[in-house]
């Protein structure tokens, strides 16, 4: 399974920049470890094997009564081979007609290709993560610790970055093609080592603290945007979840400590002055620093439905922008994304889809 912890569709405002999509994907399938030799992969998985990608658009709950605290996710399924590569979006810029599938007795399955990405249904949010996995024919997940991948972001100020998809094996016991067993159902999948491997409960990161634009700007000047996404797969998706609290621990290059934190319905984009607008150049008199989280949890509150509270797993990323405003002329923005390092001990998580 690899989790790419941000996409962006927005088809109500920007769905594209400049004619390219607000976000977009790529996967790729490689020989799985334990099938590697001097010569490739051993048989049968070589050039031509055909590999079925399951993949999930999981969106973050709207925290008031009427959203009733629900993370929506669509599932659908994309088509390529051992050593192939297959791109998407979720605007579906590029993209043809849906793959047409070809099922021999004995050749491997072929699809018509589209001239630049998959066709895939489009998100059900403006904002959220998604995870891939390998899956069989009726759809169960195998162990097939074989996807890389990566994501473009681009941004509505010109600003474009990149990041790579976050990888979770499968059990080690398991063999390459065996099912991933699920817990008590259908769609219930345990990271705990016993089907996927277990995944971190808190985060920690060097990051560069924002800059404000001046209160009397004289040109030229230098803004700076930071952003944190976090996100957790203990998710029920297409049903009510509890939020996730997060305690936040910031530090400036001098050992200077902020104590603040942040909570969310299953994903969560926020610019550090929104958690404190004390994470500046001026408030916190380093350019860089760091920012290191307690155990992210889930808390209950009344009416919340089949969720439960427990410590959760806690993946994301960081995003800065840059924005350069000279004297004369536009301004210009750069950005760059980087993943969170998984920071704890494990911790046993389940994710439920609809198989």
């Amino acid at each position: 399974m690899i989790v790419f912890p941000k996409f962006i569709y927005n088809p109500g405002g920007t769905a594209t920049i400049g004619g390219e999509p607000r976000s977009e994907f790529e996967i790729s399938v490689v020989c799985p470890p334990d099938l590697r030799d001097d010569f490739g992969c051993l048989p049968p998985y070589g050039e031509g094997f055909r590999v079925k990608i399951r993949v999930h658009w999981v969106c973050p709950g709207s925290q008031d009564v009427i959203g009733k605290f629900i993370c929506r996710e669509t599932g659908f399924n994309l088509y390529t081979r051992l050593f192939g590569t297959v791109s998407f979006n979720p605007a579906n810029v590029g993209a043809g007609s849906f793959p047409v599938i070809s099922m021999g007795s004995t050749a491997p399955a072929v699809f018509t290709p589209t001239v630049i990405a998959q066709r895939v249904p489009v998100p059900p949010c403006p904002m959220g993560y998604l995870i891939a996995q390998v899956v069989d024919m009726n759809n169960i997940p195998i162990k097939f610790d074989a996807l890389i991948g990566d994501a473009i972001i681009r941004e509505p100020s010109g600003a474009i970055s990149a990041y790579n998809a976050i990888p979770i094996q499968a059990a080690s016991p398991l063999v390459t093609g065996a099912p991933i067993p699920f817990i008590s159902g259908p769609g219930e999948l345990a990271f705990d080592g016993t089907a996927y491997q277990a995944v971190s409960g808190t985060i920690a990161s060097s990051l560069r603290f924002e800059q404000l634009p001046p209160t009397s700007p004289t040109t030229p000047y230098t803004t700076v945007r930071t952003d944190l996404t976090l996100l957790t797969l203990d998710v029920d998706p297409n049903a009510p979840n509890l939020p996730t609290s997060v305690d936040l621990d910031f530090f400036n290059a001098n050992e200077y400590l902020l104590s603040t934190f942040t909570e969310f319905v299953c994903w969560q984009e926020i610019r550090l002055t929104d958690i404190d607008p004390f994470l500046t150049l001026n408030g916190m008199l380093t350019r860089k620093g760091l920012v290191v989280s307690g155990p992210a949890q889930k808390f209950p509150f009344s009416g919340r439905g089949i969720d439960k509270p427990r410590l959760v797993t806690l993946l994301g990323l960081v995003t800065t922008e840059v924005t350069t405003t000279p004297a004369t002329g536009p301004s210009t923005s750069s950005a760059y994304t980087y993943q969170l390092f998984k920071h704890s001990i494990r911790v046993l998580t389940e994710f439920a889809f609809e198989p």
